[in-house]
């Protein structure tokens, strides 16, 4: 299955049961801005675009980034992305700012690593993994159906402290090779 603007939100979550969260994963003073991120990254004929934002004409965070998905050279979507660590691991926090869908700004968290040519995606649960995960230990997400899909609601410090405690059981679900072109 390939990822692509917010049907790979969408779909990628609501039926793989990856971590679609009300809540950023990231606090503003938690926000790296990485270097390497800027630029154009293809996997197949899907191309992300990382852009800075531009402090003087937006009120965003300073360190976060616009991130437009393209395929076949039509425009999919344009997204804002906050890249960040959770303990020593880091993460991308992609999501629309602006969301027309449920008027709740959903974000899907992904395990990112960046290598010098090579930006690697990989959303952080094996869906199996996931679903076999005991209830308490769900519990804590506050994982509730908000229209037609389940959404965690727990808070960032919540969501922060899910993932240092579980990420490396369940490493990893769907994952994206992206090769810089620029």
């Amino acid at each position: 299955m390939r990822l692509l603007g917010m049907f790979f939100t969408i779909c990628c979550l609501y039926f793989l049961g990856c971590l679609q969260t009300a809540q950023p994963l990231f606090h503003q003073d938690d926000l790296v801005f990485e270097d390497g991120l800027l630029g154009i990254w293809q996997d197949g004929d899907e191309l992300w675009v990382f852009e800075r934002v531009n402090q003087e004409k937006d009120t965003r965070p300073k360190n976060a980034y616009w991130l437009t998905i393209t395929e076949k050279d039509s425009v999919v979507t344009r997204l804002n992305a906050h890249f960040g660590y959770v303990g020593d691991v880091s993460f991308l926090d992609v999501f629309d700012a602006e969301p027309k869908d449920l008027n709740l700004p959903l974000h899907l968290v992904y395990r990112a690593y960046l290598l010098d040519k090579q930006l690697i995606l990989a959303l952080p649960f094996d869906s199996d993994w996931f679903d076999k995960l005991p209830k308490q230990q769900k519990a804590v997400l506050r994982i509730e159906e908000v229209g037609d899909r389940e959404v965690v609601l727990a808070s960032t410090d919540v969501l922060q402290r899910f993932l240092k405690d579980h990420y490396r059981d369940g490493v990893s679900g769907e994952t994206n090779v992206f090769t810089r072109l620029e």
